[in-house]
């Protein structure tokens, strides 16, 4: 069977702007560019739709972020209930979603499913997540397993750890990994930006931590370690992108008031300010746990920042030789890879064309071309 009729989910890009929904624009872009045929219908809530400006062949289908819910309840009502009801009154042949929560349709629905699933952290580490986050979220990756005609992921490694953990034929398992745009680089910096920033938060060193608070992201360590530097009288300022969710306020209380003053956040930061403080940056450090992919590792390269990053496998296949490694449980180790880092300096922009957008796009169109035509 032909898919003429494609819904996507586009709950990702309406709540985040990095990881999943960078990743997500450039896919998404790339196949509505390359495919004006056939008709897409873009399902969630409000997002920013300007890297589809001049394309046509797609409409929004607005479903509503249930802000009128306690914070605990809005994810499982909207996978289980409102993005489901808007995908069975479209009836499309083809639903693709690039996480694995919300619900997928059962294939008597005549809708096909794809889903990305990007990493096994709830599997690999069983402690980190509060019981109730952990159960939902695998109860709906497996339900979404059976019901997904293909899956996705973003690396071996992460590949590898899917089929270790799941009753997943090979075949229904692709490795797609995520990219950049060419224009992620210095080249498009203004300097006098990142004078400003520099000079703004009035730092000698910038610590830049451009990612999330969720458990697996280790920020408590993270801010144990930025302590220790400053007890050893290093002149650091920690700038994290976003806002001080609880995720971080649960750490923060148990950060002295001296540490807390030397940390900033800078809300959500659009991909030039992102670049701009990846320039200004003495030292990008990422002290996760568990990752599918880790982006931010591709895009320190990209500006040629000093990257200090956990020593985890996935990892080593998206950044090679170019970071410091450090054990993410061992507080001392980080603060001593984020110096040796500073101290490495930085260094000229390293762009790995496995991870360019266009040639990722154009790989994501082939492999959703085999999907639509069955």
């Amino acid at each position: 069977m032909t898919a003429r009729h494609v819904a996507i989910d586009v709950k990702n890009l309406a709540l985040y702007s990095g990881g999943i929904a960078a990743h997500g624009r450039i896919l998404i872009g790339g196949w509505l560019a390359a495919r004006p045929e056939m008709r897409f219908s873009l399902v969630g809530p409000p997002f920013d739709s300007a890297f589809l400006d001049g394309v046509k062949n797609w409409r929004h289908v607005p479903v509503v972020w249930p802000e009128w819910l306690p914070r605990p309840l809005r994810h499982p009502y909207y996978d289980n209930i409102l993005f489901p009801r808007a995908v069975a009154r479209l009836r499309p042949e083809l639903l693709v979603s690039p996480y694995h929560d919300v619900r997928l349709p059962q294939a008597s629905s005549g809708t096909r499913s794809v889903m990305m699933v990007h990493d096994t952290c709830l599997e690999d580490l069983p402690d980190l997540y509060p019981r109730r986050v952990r159960l939902y979220y695998l109860y709906m990756l497996g339900v979404n397993m059976s019901r997904a005609a293909h899956i996705l992921t973003l690396t071996r490694a992460s590949r590898d750890a899917i089929l270790r953990h799941y009753d997943v034929a090979p075949k229904r398992l692709s490795v797609l990994p995520s990219a950049v745009t060419l224009d992620f680089g210095p080249e498009n910096v203004d300097p006098a930006a990142v004078a400003e920033a520099r000079t703004r938060h009035g730092r000698s060193r910038i610590l830049f931590y451009p990612s999330g608070s969720d458990a697996r992201k280790n920020i408590g360590r993270l801010l144990e370690a930025f302590a220790l530097l400053l007890a050893n009288s290093e002149d650091w300022g920690l700038l994290v992108t976003g806002d001080n969710d609880p995720g971080w306020s649960r750490h923060l209380v148990n950060v002295p008031e001296a540490t807390r003053k030397r940390i900033e956040f800078l809300g959500r930061l659009d991909e030039r300010a992102v670049q701009t403080y990846y320039a200004a940056a003495d030292v990008v450090v990422y002290p996760t746990l568990c990752e599918g992919f880790g982006r931010l590792c591709l895009e320190a390269m990209r500006m040629g920042a000093p990257l200090a990053c956990s020593d985890i496998p996935v990892l080593h296949e998206v950044a090679g030789g170019y970071p410091e490694y450090f054990d993410p449980f061992n507080i001392g180790a980080i603060a001593d890879a984020i110096c040796r880092a500073r101290n490495k300096g930085r260094r000229p922009p390293q762009r790995d064309s496995r991870f360019d957008a266009e040639p990722v796009a154009r790989a994501f169109v082939s492999l959703m071309d085999g999907i639509v035509h069955g």
